[in-house]
């Protein structure tokens, strides 16, 4: 990776705007810095990040996934522990410490969200669980 070009993205973006590339300087036809494409409704990108401008169908369907993978999180191989599962770290003298930086960490990654993630696991379960 020696070699790399750098571009200007406002530039390029206002040249395929003047070449004819949408009635906007955007992307999609509409302002510069984002947008949905032209014909869309109303609701950003960005919007969509928080659970409550989500249609309920799709908040039930994502609790009943977060649900699944809380239950089956415990099992699953991970490579944080070297391959043992968080259920095999538990029980491991020489893995535990790394169990509980591994739900510290969890836990901190979903507290600096700006809104409530559906699909969080629920750390204080999981301690309780494991019996770290």
């Amino acid at each position: 990776f020696r070699l790399r070009a750098a571009e200007d993205l406002q530039a390029a973006l206002e040249e395929r705007h003047s070449a004819g590339g949408g009635a906007g300087g955007g992307p999609w036809g509409g302002p510069v810095g984002g947008g949905m494409p032209s014909g869309s409704p109303g609701m950003s990108f960005s919007s969509l990040d928080d659970p409550a401008n989500l249609p309920p169908e799709v908040r039930e369907a994502l609790a009943g996934m977060a649900e699944q993978e809380q239950v089956r999180w415990p099992d699953y191989e991970l490579p944080a522990l070297d391959g043992m599962t968080p259920r095999e770290a538990a029980r491991d003298k020489r893995m535990r410490p790394r169990l509980v930086a591994l739900l510290k960490d969890m836990e901190a990654r979903q507290a600096g969200g700006p809104h409530g993630n559906l699909m969080a696991m629920d750390v204080a379960r999981l301690r309780r669980e494991l019996g770290v």
